[in-house]
């Protein structure tokens, strides 16, 4: 069982960490442009994505690694541990609101507001907070630092 879970919590990392930098990267690209049509459609499917494959990877990555926390004994006072939970829960609530927020907004903009060149710098710096937040966590996994 150790090794399942360990498999399941290493996968749903893969595919919550991958989908985060995959729509971030192509959200940056695509907003570089003047398509407007294309960047609202991207921003459409990178929400839907979101909440269809990133949001439940982030959540099954949460719970498998509560299962492994109990399996190898290590207690959520640890600072990986901790951190691990924290990044996660920060993650999700940057995506389910900041992050969500901002894409909402950018799709409902007309092509020619003013403000979607700022909407669009904001977005891609909640993104990279957003990803280095995963990295660190990641980091910490698999380095295990103490404090």
């Amino acid at each position: 069982m150790e090794n399942l879970f360990k498999f399941l919590h290493v996968l749903a990392v893969i595919v919550w960490l991958g989908g985060v930098l995959t729509v971030n990267v192509l959200q940056v690209l695509v907003s570089r442009g003047d398509d407007r049509a294309a960047q609202a459609s991207l921003l459409r499917l990178g929400d839907l994505y979101g909440r269809a494959v990133i949001a439940p990877a982030a959540a099954f990555t949460l719970l498998t690694g509560v299962v492994r926390v109990e399996q190898i004994g290590v207690g959520y006072g640890t600072f990986w541990v901790a951190w691990g939970i924290v990044a996660i829960l920060a993650s999700i609530a940057l995506g389910a609101t900041l992050i969500r927020a901002t894409n909402a907004t950018l799709r409902r903009l007309a092509a020619d507001d003013p403000r979607w060149p700022s909407l669009l710098r904001r977005a891609a710096t909640l993104y990279g907070v957003n990803l280095l937040l995963l990295l660190s966590a990641l980091w910490a996994m698999e380095f295990k630092p103490t404090l």
